[in-house]
């Protein structure tokens, strides 16, 4: 049976602006993928940090890429930090990781976007911040998908993967607008 995600109790799919929302993702839903709920409070932004201390692995790197493709869907992304903690248990596994973040930065600089990578050993909450603004804490991070093998359906469109349990909160916070989003938009300000 297929499910979507309780969005403040609404029928609605994905938030077609950004508002402050509380989205319940219950295990095994699916239906959705993480970068189009994202989508609308990237909208507007110039600059994008990702918070998230595990983004080690393959497939969240795959996860990573997946949400700055859509984030290119605005023209006037330029920048985005990633802040994160890769830990590994051998320098191989560290230099896999070094040259996977190289092939992004590289691919995203012939974008005209510039990509920096910042270690923090303390990190460990998770957050998504536009310099717009606005703020998602996925609390997941970007491992929010349970394992899919390549032959099976939801190994190209993560509409069809199955999520792990999770809460997606939004919101606005005026001192971070950098770029007079709430100005330029007036019709998407919905926190005083």
């Amino acid at each position: 049976m297929k499910m979507t995600p309780n969005i403040n109790d609404s029928t609605m799919k994905y938030p077609v602006r950004p508002i402050p929302l509380h989205i319940d993702i219950q295990e095994n839903e699916w239906g959705f993928a993480l970068k189009d709920l994202i989508y609308p409070y990237i909208q507007g932004a110039t600059k994008i940090t990702i918070y998230d201390p595990y983004i080690r692995e393959g497939y969240q790197i795959k996860n990573l890429v997946a949400l700055l493709e859509r984030a290119l869907d605005e023209e006037g992304l330029v920048g985005v930090l990633l802040v994160t903690n890769p830990v590994f248990p051998d320098m191989d596994k560290h230099i896999e990781w070094v040259n996977r973040m190289e092939k992004l930065r590289r691919s995203l600089t012939m974008r005209e976007v510039q990509f920096e990578v910042s270690i923090d050993p303390t990190l460990h909450d998770r957050r998504i911040v536009m310099d717009s603004g606005w703020v998602v804490i996925p609390g997941r991070g970007l491992d929010t998908y349970k394992f899919n093998d390549y032959f099976e359906i939801g190994a190209t469109d993560e509409r069809y993967r199955l999520w792990h349990a999770t809460k997606i909160d939004t919101l606005f916070i005026p001192e971070l607008d950098e770029i007079g989003y709430a100005e330029k938009y007036p019709e998407n300000k919905t926190v005083q």
